[in-house]
């Protein structure tokens, strides 16, 4: 999909012309950007996009054209490792999205989207940039709340019902989709302000005044990842406190037992010696005395204790 921007809109066009005076803009696949490399004798490029099988978005900046690789991330499964790959292309006058990987053809999709409502003469490439890129992680705010609804659901149990096994799993979890969401839009923001530093200079102000739109965007998506992640910290130290509290609980309670049997061991002990010369052994009332000592004991520690709020 080729168009030339014009005074009616857009105009399909077969092929690109580096020399071309109006907007030109295109989403390739990788063997149509390669012919387009190969037939404006642009060199080194090709290397470098398709021999890349990083997960790490990155920049690559030359004199005449810059283009970035982006790895994108499935909001339905944030762990997949098979990510979507696009390369974004800039050139004077020119923006292309080229597909890597695009398993479910959401990106031809959402480029054809994005290009509904900027179809004008006048209009920077940095408008269709950045409308691209806004519809390509506009769902990331409801992926965002989803998550938050999680960590609340994850503080209220440990609140409410600490016997729940899967609660440490999840903490986990979210953590690990938090820190994907961290990294993936960390890297957009850098590359984003890298456009803006525009070094080779073949972007216009009026383009970056519109990329600079699209990064407070995702800054702001950015610092959203950071609060549920001190959030999440928050619940997961609120349970390990939960945790804690149970065993001091636990532990109390055997303190107290050890504490009360105690002086009972003492007499176990003591009239367990079997001494000859020992008279309680052979007193009539021996055995009641004991007993009635043993339950004063009992009785008095049992008070005690609770007086010192240790029951």
């Amino acid at each position: 999909m080729l168009y030339r921007v014009e005074s009616g809109g857009f105009t399909k066009i077969d092929s690109l012309s580096l020399n071309e005076n109006n907007i030109q803009l295109g989403c390739l696949t990788k063997e149509e950007f390669q012919r387009f490399l190969d037939s404006q004798n642009v060199e080194g490029s090709s290397d470098y996009l398709f021999d890349t099988n990083e997960v790490q978005n990155s920049l690559q900046i030359s004199e005449y054209d810059s283009f970035a690789v982006v790895n994108l991330i499935d909001v339905s499964d944030i762990r997949d490792e098979e990510r979507d790959q696009i390369v974004f292309y800039f050139r004077r006058n020119m923006f292309l999205v080229v597909v890597i990987r695009d398993e479910n053809n959401n990106v031809k999709d959402i480029w054809q989207n994005s290009l509904g409502s900027v179809g004008r003469v006048g209009v920077p490439i940095g408008k269709y940039f950045a409308n691209f890129l806004k519809l390509l992680i506009s769902n990331h705010k409801q992926l965002q709340y989803n998550i938050q609804l999680q960590i609340e659901e994850l503080d209220q149990r440990v609140l409410e019902d600490m016997e729940k096994s899967d609660t440490p799993q999840k903490v986990s979890e979210l953590n690990h989709q938090l820190l994907t969401l961290y990294g993936y839009y960390d890297q957009i923001v850098d590359l984003l302000e890298s456009l803006i530093d525009n070094d080779n200079g073949i972007l216009k102000s009026s383009d970056i005044k519109y990329i600079k739109t699209i990064f407070r965007r995702v800054d702001r998506f950015l610092d959203n990842i950071k609060l549920l992640r001190e959030y999440l910290v928050q619940v997961r130290e609120s349970y390990q406190a939960q945790l804690d509290l149970g065993l001091n609980r636990v532990m109390k309670i055997l303190t107290v037992v050890t504490a009360v049997f105690l002086p009972l061991t003492l007499l176990v002990g003591w009239y367990g010696m079997n001494f000859k010369n020992m008279p309680e052994l052979t007193w009539t009332f021996g055995y009641p005395l004991v007993f009635i000592l043993s339950g004063l004991i009992i009785i008095i520690s049992i008070i005690l204790f609770k007086r010192n709020r240790m029951l």
